[in-house]
């Protein structure tokens, strides 16, 4: 099973990521502000992926100050979704950052 990694790095937010069995209040994940923690439910990896992203792109939009956008689930699942498949489907895209000889 893929895993994600247990820390992710945007700007200055250093975020602690972990996976659970199960999250209350059927929730697939969760992004805690005051512990800078994302916690995502463990399920196939696409589903498991997807989360991530939604939840790393509330913490985007908070950090920046757009609190209402940082609220709007269907703008956030839309750009999860699309994230997804830019990243999944295009490989190009994925090693354009990547460093030389790694």
């Amino acid at each position: 099973m893929k895993k994600l990694g247990t820390l992710v790095r945007i700007g200055p937010l250093r975020l602690k990521v972990e996976t659970v069995p199960l999250i209350p209040d059927d929730l697939r994940g969760r992004m805690d502000y005051c512990d800078l923690r994302v916690t995502i439910m463990r399920m196939n990896p696409d589903a498991m992926f997807r989360t991530f992203l939604h939840e790393v792109i509330h913490a985007i939009l908070d950090a920046n100050g757009q609190y209402d956008e940082a609220r709007d689930e269907t703008l956030i699942s839309g750009l999860a979704h699309g994230l997804a498949g830019l990243l999944r489907d295009n490989a190009w895209v994925r090693r354009f950052y990547e460093k030389e000889g790694k």
